[in-house]
């Protein structure tokens, strides 16, 4: 149970500010090291990995100052058997399995979508298995992580939801979708480059759409949420 009704907001703003500062010095990493180039490898598992711990960090400062389930503050330092006693506890199996089961039905959403698009089957599936795994965890991750499989199935149904985190998670869907359905663009150009191979371009596109989702969530937080949450916080002092 979050502390307040301006709690979504508070955790969008971190989730945004984190993502931000992170995110495109890890893509400048990606280039500087062409570890870009192993998009669709499986050598380039572990940016999915990075990516998902990303996600789990950020996940357990929110649970941890902005729930009330256990007393915690940055500046009391971190009770290691406390904080691990109480992730243990909130650990369902059966949510655990629906969101498994959730964003292994995505990733074949996706993989039949690019096929849809252009992608090869028989030649490069692995390729683009690779690509629909990186999509699932910039997008549906997420939100499962944060939110649950009900508001997978909310998105999907149309139903957006008003609060500032709900957006957060929905411009993120949107914004990676679209940098990897540009990032298409560049492949078919006879340019004759390493990195127009599918899925590269596609790859590189969804994270730098991720980034820029980040950025543009957090202007959209100071701009549309920014005045209703400090009016929720004096309300609260």
């Amino acid at each position: 149970m979050l502390r307040d009704s301006h709690t979504p907001y508070e955790s969008a703003r971190f989730y945004c500010i984190t993502s931000a500062i992170y995110t495109p010095f890890f893509i400048l990493g990606l280039f500087l090291s062409n570890a870009y180039l192993l998009a669709g490898q499986n050598s380039f598992i572990p940016v999915y990995a990075f990516i998902v711990i990303a996600e789990l960090l950020k996940y357990a400062y929110i649970q941890l100052v902005y729930h009330k389930d256990i007393t915690y503050s940055p500046k009391q330092g971190f009770k290691l058997f406390s904080i691990i006693f109480y992730f243990l506890k909130q650990i369902k199996i059966i949510e655990l399995l629906r969101n498994v089961l959730v964003m292994a039905g995505f990733v074949c959403i996706v993989f039949v979508i690019a096929v849809l698009f252009g992608a090869e089957v028989l030649d490069k599936h692995e390729e683009t298995i690779m690509f629909s795994c990186l999509i699932t965890v910039l997008t549906v991750f997420p939100i499962c992580l944060h939110q649950g499989v009900v508001s997978i199935m909310q998105f999907l149904n149309g139903i957006q939801g008003s609060d500032a985190f709900t957006q957060v998670l929905l411009r993120n869907i949107q914004f990676t979708v679209l940098g990897a359905w540009l990032g298409a663009f560049v492949i078919p150009l006879d340019w004759d480059r390493e990195w127009q191979v599918w899925p590269i371009p596609c790859s590189l596109g969804a994270l730098l759409g991720f980034a820029v989702s980040q950025v543009f969530s957090l202007v959209e937080l100071f701009t549309k949420f920014g005045g209703k949450s400090t009016k929720l916080s004096s309300k609260y002092r």
